[in-house]
């Protein structure tokens, strides 16, 4: 719970600038999966294993107010995690948008754009 809040931003949200439109996100999730190599010897036991870091995505929920819905490709800069500081991302799915107690709000599915 906030231990204070001015009422500019709803705790649990936070705003994204995304192409150049600055909306307040809701539900913001961002996956950093792995994934695995496996390997196996001529009896099918297993003789070693790679986990490495695999593609980073993730979804929000926008409020909408009178901004723009998002369109796919739009591009955002973001930190979502300090350590690893600036990261670029892209929407690549924007839902249908819905309006709740006189606000619009859409989902939005979004990928880390790489070699930027």
């Amino acid at each position: 719970m906030a231990l204070k809040n001015d009422g500019s931003i709803n705790y649990g949200s936070m705003p994204l600038t995304i192409a150049a439109v600055t909306y307040i996100a809701q539900n913001v999730k961002v996956n950093r999966p792995t994934f695995k190599i496996e390997s196996r010897d001529h009896l099918n036991r297993p003789d070693g294993k790679v986990t490495d870091d695999d593609f980073v995505t993730g979804t929000a929920t926008l409020k909408l107010g009178q901004n723009r819905v998002p369109k796919n490709g739009d591009e955002f800069l973001e930190t979502f995690d300090s350590e690893l500081g600036n990261e670029v991302f892209y929407i690549t799915n924007v839902g249908q948008s819905f309006e709740q107690a006189g606000i619009r709000m859409v989902e939005v599915a979004f990928d880390k754009k790489y070699n930027t």
